[in-house]
């Protein structure tokens, strides 16, 4: 499951009550700090870095979703 903009809000506690409905998250953050956050809460979540104003952002971000769903 993708969630995206999980540095905070929305987002992020979407992100930990799918993992605690059991499953496998993949979250977008916008910077190191939303990423650390969410890891501390649930380190079992990936979390992607992702800035949607940038279209190199986004083509890297999707690599790594594919990349990860494929494991």
């Amino acid at each position: 499951m993708l969630v995206t903009g999980c540095d905070s809000g929305m987002g992020f506690e979407t992100a930990l009550r799918l993992d605690r409905r059991g499953f496998r998250v993949l979250a977008t953050c916008l910077t190191d700090e939303g990423e650390r956050q969410l890891r501390a809460r649930s380190p079992q979540i990936a979390t992607i870095r992702l800035d949607v104003t940038s279209d190199a952002s986004v083509a890297q971000a999707l690599e790594v979703c594919d990349a990860r769903l494929r494991t």
